[in-house]
């Protein structure tokens, strides 16, 4: 609906407070005249690791009998939030608290929405070096009470942050070469004067590139070749001793790899094909038998509904905050979204989602991961990485992963129905513990004609990259 005469723009000028790491930030008129209230927003800043995922914690208070669309339906546009500026970078999508249903003024019509006060979790990586720096918060929202709902508003500030090295060095990043041994992925590149000396070797593992072996005299090699290795799966380790030097073909700068026998005899029957590594003796992953995170999941009838319904309303709020995304990196005006969208939004795609089930915190809480796709006809092109606290009678959504979609968004991907059961749209390999009781987990992606893997570590925000894994392809 269109604002009274008297009514003014949200998005006029920007108050900012700044108390400690917290800064405040809200709207205050041009002229001293009767205003509409505004939302008061407060963003929590920990200090950011260089190169790893932290969580910025952007609080929304709503004033008191007004709510604010979580969802893009009819007239009303759904929140999103983005950061700007060249400090830091979003990783994944931001991940909103369950909704409400609220009716729309004067009609029929509920939508998702927003009521007194919500914290959203929105993951950042430092892009700057270490020190201090500012991240820029953009929160875009349409408030609406019981009469009406006002034109859509941008609130913006810049916040203090403290980027800084990290505290404990990750893990490397192994798989599985052959049946007896692995190749461990090191934070060094190929440089262009090195040559393959022998032939290159195809691994096991789906994500992972030829590995080609470089010369004897090479310098890392001279001092890794002997070296012990600790292999860790998700419920086992093994010890490996490095016996070659190589480099991945076709991935970004050609990271170099140690290839290592693995002694146990078992390791052939090892079932995954990721694994993390560390040096003998400097180990931070758990060994202990009993934490296992396999899990035996089932659902009942009840709690099925309850999670399809949990994942269909995370697609819906995920969704403004996705659009705006795809249109501002581009650069480009708004587009005609495409049919398939539009029938989506509107709640006619069929839901389809693989579900795995493990245990990754010390709470021993059962934790979901979720693939989800909406099918249109024959297509499925609007998906969804979902992790879940699954706590018996609810579930919890703890992060929200909708890279997946980003080139579905114009009709530039035509996926068939079936796509959830494609690990490549997100493939969880492997999930292992930690001795802090927070598990690694590994996953893998492929786009077109690249592939990629990452390491993560699980917490309270659901898992967070560490800096480490590699990309192939174009």
């Amino acid at each position: 609906m269109k604002r009274s005469a008297m009514s003014l723009p949200l998005f006029g000028l920007v108050a900012v407070a700044v108390i400690g790491s917290r800064v405040i930030f809200g709207q205050i008129a041009r002229e001293p005249m009767q205003v509409e209230p505004a939302v008061r927003l407060t963003a929590e800043v920990p200090t950011v690791a260089k190169r790893r995922v932290s969580t910025i914690r952007v609080r929304v208070d709503i004033p008191p009998g007004q709510f604010i669309a979580a969802e893009t339906a009819g007239t009303v546009n759904g929140a999103w939030v983005q950061i700007a500026g060249g400090d830091f970078s979003m990783t994944d999508s931001p991940t909103f608290p369950a909704p409400l249903t609220v009716r729309l003024p004067g009609s029929t019509r509920s939508v998702l929405a927003y009521r007194g006060s919500i914290t959203v979790a929105v993951p950042v990586v430092a892009t700057a070096d270490a020190g201090r720096r500012f991240v820029g918060v953009t929160f875009g929202f349409q408030i609406c009470d019981a009469v009406r709902c006002l034109d859509s508003a941008i609130a913006a500030a810049r916040v203090p942050a403290i980027v800084a090295e990290p505290s404990e060095p990750a893990p490397a990043l192994a798989f599985k070469l052959n049946h007896s041994s692995v190749a461990i992925v090191l934070d060094e590149a190929v440089s262009s004067m090195e040559t393959a000396a022998k032939l290159a070797q195809k691994p096991l593992a789906q994500f992972a590139a030829t590995v080609g072996a470089l010369p004897g005299d090479d310098s890392t090699a001279r001092s890794a070749i002997g070296s012990h290795w600790t292999i860790a799966s998700s419920s086992r380790q093994f010890d490996a001793i490095v016996e070659d030097i190589g480099f991945m073909d076709e991935c970004g700068g050609s990271p170099k790899v140690l290839v290592a026998r693995v002694t146990d005899p078992s390791f052939v029957s090892e079932r995954f094909k990721y694994f993390i590594a560390s040096r003998a003796g400097v180990s931070s992953i758990a060994n202990q038998p009993d934490r296992s995170v396999s899990v035996r999941f089932r659902l009942d009838d009840m709690q099925r509904r309850r999670l399809e319904r949990t994942i269909n309303d995370q697609m819906r709020i995920t969704y403004p905050g996705l659009f705006v995304d795809a249109r501002s990196k581009a650069g480009d005006a708004p587009t005609a979204e495409s049919d398939y969208n539009k029938q989506v939004r509107a709640g006619k795609g069929r839901l389809v989602y693989h579900v795995e089930a493990f245990k990754a915190a010390p709470d021993r809480v059962t934790r979901l991961f979720i693939r989800a796709h909406w099918v249109v006809g024959q297509h499925a092109q609007t998906g969804i990485l979902l992790w879940i606290r699954f706590e018996g009678g609810r579930f919890v959504v703890e992060h929200t992963d909708a890279s997946i979609s980003a080139a579905s968004l114009y009709g530039d991907s035509e996926l068939g129905p079936d796509i959830a059961a494609w690990p490549t749209s997100g493939a969880l390999l492997n999930v292992i513990p930690s001795h802090d009781g927070w598990s690694y987990v590994i996953m893998g992606s492929q786009r077109y004609e690249s592939f990629g893997v990452s390491l993560s570590k699980y917490t309270p925000d659901g898992p967070q990259d560490v800096g480490v894994g590699y990309g192939c392809g174009a």
